[in-house]
């Protein structure tokens, strides 16, 4: 029987900060010995083995055939769909789960459907993003309209009815507290692995740098999804600004595909730097480009009142001795303290980004101090050891209440 099974609103091939935060803590969590499970779209996983409900390659060729039909569907009719999908999933596992398993859910839309069919066990929510604003900053739906009210509505609900919600930045919340002041709501911001995100020494990273072509160059990388609120058209716009000599003698990852690729690359058409968009890149493969960088950029901006929460990249990143450079904006605020475990600039400015890369550059040999307070920031605050006591204490609180 499931001790714990979380349910994911994506399929399992979806490269993002949920899934990756929902990979790591059942690795973490199955390592305790615990009976844990995920729920996808597409698949169940458990801690004995992978049961492939459907086939993965399959499904990865209907999603890419599909996608452009289906981002045209009303946005009822694509949720409906995952929905579905999810709980058909759940009713063929339903002989492994009893009433004292919990649901651990990443998205309001599932609470219905855990409740319809189990009636019940205890829910909690993981809250990492604004279910309405973030649909009201992709157009999906007008403000004041009644489609956005009947979502306010939803989170409202949702909110109050789970057994316990986690915020994973004091924004989030303040936005579940503001929309349901009874809600059982704790704030938690995310984690990292900081086992497997470590610096490496010295001479491996020349080694590496060797391997991916860019020895004697600095290393800025970004790994966003290339969408208006990640704030990679800001970045490209702050490398189109830089000067020949940092352009010579440096190199810029960026990791991540979207809808914002084509803009971005009309914009970097106007520059001479070694720029290697690399779209996206599963999970378990991009801690090796941690490790091969020195500098980590994240240009998130404020987009309809939708702000970066603690950004699992960021802590990934600083976990790997990155100097960081991020937006001024929603967690990367806690993460960052300025001048000390890495560097904040004003969001949406491409000429302070830029000259806070030129400072980083020029400065590079005197940073030490901030990889290492990076570093140091993660393992006190960040690391999955301290994430799994959290949340372990809150399952046992919430199976005796």
């Amino acid at each position: 029987m499931y001790e714990i099974l979380h349910v994911v609103y994506a399929p399992s091939f979806m490269i993002g900060g949920i899934n990756s935060y929902v990979n790591e803590i059942f690795k973490f969590t199955k390592s305790k010995n615990h009976n844990i499970g995920i729920v996808y779209i597409d698949k169940i996983v458990n801690s004995n083995s992978d049961l492939i409900i459907r086939d993965k390659k399959k499904i990865k060729k209907i999603y890419r055939i599909y996608k452009s039909f289906y981002d045209l569907l009303p946005l009822k009719i694509k949720e409906y769909i995952k929905l579905k999908s999810i709980e058909k999933n759940l009713l063929k596992i339903k002989d492994k789960i009893n009433k004292d398993t919990i649901f651990h859910i990443h998205s309001v839309l599932l609470y219905d459907i855990i409740r319809k069919n189990f009636k019940d066990n205890k829910i909690i929510l993981t809250l990492h993003g604004y279910y309405t604003y973030e649909h009201l900053s992709d157009g999906d739906i007008k403000v004041n309209s009644k489609q956005f009210y009947n979502m306010l509505n939803l989170e409202k609900n949702i909110y109050t009815k789970v057994d316990a919600v986690i915020a994973v930045d004091k924004n989030l919340f303040e936005h579940c507290k503001k929309l349901s002041p009874n809600a059982n709501v704790f704030m938690k911001p995310n984690f990292v692995d900081n086992l497997k995100f470590k610096p490496i020494s010295k001479d491996k990273k020349i080694k590496l740098k060797k391997q991916f072509n860019v020895e004697h160059k600095l290393v800025f990388l970004t790994t966003r999804r290339l969408e208006l609120k990640n704030g990679v058209h800001i970045l490209a716009k702050a490398i189109t600004l830089l000067s020949d000599e940092i352009i010579k003698n440096s190199v810029f990852f960026i990791v991540g595909d979207g809808s914002e690729r084509t803009k971005i690359e009309k914009i970097l058409s106007n520059t001479n730097a070694s720029i290697k968009l690399l779209g996206s890149i599963p999970h378990e493969g991009i801690v090796t480009y941690y490790q091969l960088s020195d500098v980590f950029i994240i240009p998130s901006i404020n987009t309809e009142g939708v702000e970066e929460a603690t950004s699992i990249s960021t802590l990934e990143a600083m976990a790997c001795g990155n100097i960081v450079i991020a937006s001024n904006i929603g967690g990367l605020k806690i993460l960052i303290e300025d001048n000390k475990n890495g560097f904040l600039v004003e969001q949406n400015n491409a000429l302070q980004l830029k000259e806070k890369i030129e400072y980083v550059y020029n400065n590079y040999k005197n940073l030490e101090n901030i990889k290492l307070e990076a570093r140091n920031t993660i393992e006190k605050k960040f690391s999955i050891e301290n994430y799994y006591v959290f949340l372990n204490n809150l399952y046992n609180k919430v199976r005796v209440n």
